[in-house]
């Protein structure tokens, strides 16, 4: 029998790519074998959506919004992981009803500007109307279901609107889990929220907006059930206000939080004269927020509290300067200060803590330090009630120099004392820097008429 000669390798190579390319060229003449034609495609948005929606990198590369949107009363729109939304000058949205927007570490949700050099008010921004749907947590804090934001980026944003809030992203009367977002270059403030509803604002990163970076105001009916906003984990820096400002007639925590750099003070608490909130300020570290040289009679670099009821315990303040209080302010109000570290902070009045119209204040088991060994005066009481400021260290060796550190009645009978006897003569805290240990001379009264 005679055998046939085998096909050559190359040429069975060839034959292989041929039917590879022509079944290639059959597929894409068949209807839905188009995604890498239409993933590249970018979708215009200009209609507002009233029914369930779903936005996805899949299916869209970017979505270009050319018209402000409003996701209506009975729309949902649900935006996946990796998901790029840019906008158009002067558009924005708006939710009306619910937008789940989750994302994840390693691919999340991005809200910006269309422009080629993107600059802060490109856009309006994000806002959640009043009948948004409001986020549900468990009794454990979890979100369970309505409106959301993880995982999201939302930059250049904050564009000027007739009538509503001016933010990257501003909430209006409800209640959205804002977690792991990152709200960057907004003309105005970075977030807004007014909330009658207990909030949850966590692990974002607010920076280098031209207002405040957090701006929250929330309200609270006396027969409400004493459940607290909760502003933790969050880093804000770099903003041209206050990073944190609170309008509080909830109670309030704000805890685990990296404040710092922000140019009208590190936060801001103000409550109702008639319903004091209860605030607690927990294990934040604020550092090195300031006042530009044009505001004057500032109180408050790390801290300016009005009106509230304080727990300020476990909190690294350094580097703060105002033009009184540069740690620490606290105006017509209660405060219980206690295991915090003051170092490095400036004032012209009072470098760390500056008390006016207490009530009930103690300043006890804290670290006191000044930004040198030179005296200054670093607490300060403004008010007619004696405060206990004992147990605290003062970064002194002798005792008796420590009534140089303070401003009280011993210096003008206008104030009200301090009682800072007995004192320490060791840190509290392990230092975050290397404490000073300076030596000064013994203390004569200012004036030297008392």
């Amino acid at each position: 029998m005679q055998l046939r000669h085998p096909i050559p390798r190359n040429t069975r190579q060839l034959l292989l790519i041929a039917l590879l390319l022509a079944v290639q060229t059959l597929c894409s003449a068949l209807p839905g074998v188009h995604a890498q034609e239409a993933i590249a495609t970018s979708c215009t948005i200009s209609e507002d959506i009233t029914g369930d929606e779903t936005w996805s990198p899949e299916i869209c590369a970017t979505y270009l919004v050319t018209r402000s949107f409003t996701i209506g009363f009975d729309g949902r729109l649900t935006i996946l992981p990796g998901t790029i939304v840019r906008f158009d000058p002067k558009t924005g949205l708006v939710v009306e009803g619910m937008l789940v927007a989750r994302g994840t570490p390693e691919r999340p949700i991005t809200f910006d500007s269309s422009q080629p050099d993107p600059r802060p008010g490109d856009w309006t921004g994000v806002r959640f109307a009043s009948n948004s749907v409001d986020t549900r947590f468990d009794d454990a804090g979890n979100y369970l279901d309505g409106s959301m934001m993880q995982y999201v980026t939302i930059a250049h944003g904050g564009g000027e609107q007739l009538l509503d809030p001016e933010a990257n992203l501003a909430l209006t009367s409800t209640t959205v889990y804002i977690d792991h977002v990152t709200v960057t270059n907004s003309a105005t403030a970075g977030i807004h929220v007014e909330s009658d509803d207990p909030l949850r604002i966590t692990n974002n990163v607010i920076t280098d907006n031209e207002g405040s970076g957090m701006y929250v105001s929330t309200n609270k009916l006396y027969f409400d059930p004493p459940i607290p906003s909760i502003i933790d984990g969050n880093t804000v820096s770099r903003n041209k206000s206050n990073g944190i400002w609170v309008l509080a007639s909830r109670d309030t925590v704000i805890s685990h939080n990296t404040v710092e750099e922000n140019e009208y003070g590190g936060m801001k608490v103000d409550g109702l004269p008639l319903f004091p909130a209860y605030i607690t300020i927990t294990n934040n570290l604020i550092a090195d927020n300031f006042f530009s040289e044009d505001d004057r009679l500032t109180c408050g670099g790390g801290i300016h509290g009005l009106r509230s009821i304080f727990s300020i315990e476990s909190n690294i303040i350094t580097g703060n300067t105002a033009d009184t209080g540069g740690g620490v302010c606290t105006t017509s109000s209660a405060a219980q200060m206690h295991d915090n570290l003051f170092a490095e902070n400036r004032a012209g009045n009072a470098n760390s803590i500056y008390i006016a119209d207490a009530f009930d204040t103690t300043i006890t088991g804290n670290d006191i330090l000044s930004a040198g060994c030179m005296p200054q005066v670093e607490l300060a009481n403004d008010s007619n009630a004696a405060i206990d400021a004992t147990d605290n260290y003062w970064g002194v060796l002798d005792g008796s120099a420590v009534e140089a550190l303070i401003l009280h009645f011993t210096d003008d009978r206008d104030l009200g004392l301090v009682r800072y006897a007995p004192v320490r003569y060791a840190p509290v805290r392990e230092q975050q820097h290397t404490p000073v240990h300076c030596v000064f001379v013994p203390h004569v009264a200012r004036g030297g008429e008392h």
